[in-house]
């Protein structure tokens, strides 16, 4: 093991023990860090058992039992919280149903992710009966307060008209949205929108710019769309520059 191997585990070491620190004197947002940093894949629960072994932690208790015992919180904010992790964990595990509960249980608390995943659970049907209406609702109720991902969800969903009736205009809006945050997939949707005129009058430099958007955040299609118009004399100028292109 090299100097910087060694380095690197004492930090991390040090870093896990001062979440642990910090999480027995109830900071829940902390301890939420921890679970995320922590390099194990779609089991959140284990996340303390991984450290204890690799970094010799001790913490007895596991993600799961830490955020059931913060349901007693005074505060609601806490509760609301920990409503949503539980969900979480039971979400990975395909405990759908488990997970709804604790969802809506953080959504009545304001938490705006958790009304997201109840979007795309009643979109999907897990743990409950499938509900376009239901999903869209939820969806809504996440964007209005600013997620982005709703938002992006919401204009996919008018966007293919596989499931509810297909209405541009709306998903314009949605993915003009999403886009003015900085979601990538978004901005590439403005690209097409405004290429084929779906929901919009055609503009093709307006396509340029959001196709441009979306490849200076490195998606490979919308700089392919980028070159595509620039070579067909659509393009306009733009920050970007394909990497094999020459200046």
């Amino acid at each position: 093991m090299t100097e910087n191997t060694n380095n690197t585990a004492l930090t991390q070491r040090k870093t896990g023990e001062e979440y642990f620190e910090t999480e027995k004197r109830g900071h829940i947002e902390r301890h939420r860090r921890l679970v995320l940093v922590t390099p194990v894949k779609g089991y959140i629960h284990k996340s303390i058992d991984f450290l204890r072994m690799v970094y010799g932690v001790k913490y007895p208790t596991s993600s799961l039992e830490y955020y059931e015992r913060e349901l007693e919180n005074e505060n609601p904010f806490v509760v609301s919280e920990a409503n949503y992790n539980i969900g979480l964990i039971h979400q990975f595990e395909g405990d759908y149903v488990i997970a709804i509960y604790h969802y809506r249980k953080a959504a009545a608390g304001g938490h705006v992710k958790a009304c997201e995943k109840l979007g795309r659970l009643y979109y999907k049907g897990l743990g409950v009966k499938q509900d376009y209406v239901e999903s869209i609702e939820w969806y809504r109720l996440a964007a209005a307060k600013g997620d982005v991902e709703s938002l992006f969800r919401l204009g996919v969903i008018y966007n293919d008209g596989e499931n509810v009736p297909q209405d541009y205009a709306e998903s314009f809006i949605f993915y003009a949205a999403a886009a003015r945050r900085g979601h990538v997939v978004s901005s590439y949707n403005m690209g097409v929108m405004f290429e084929n005129g779906q929901g919009v009058h055609r503009n093709l430099t307006k396509a340029f710019q959001y196709y441009t958007q979306a490849a200076e955040q490195n998606d490979f299609e919308a700089q392919v769309k980028v070159e595509s118009l620039r070579r067909s004399g659509h393009g306009g100028m733009s920050l970007y520059r394909a990497p094999y292109q020459k200046n």
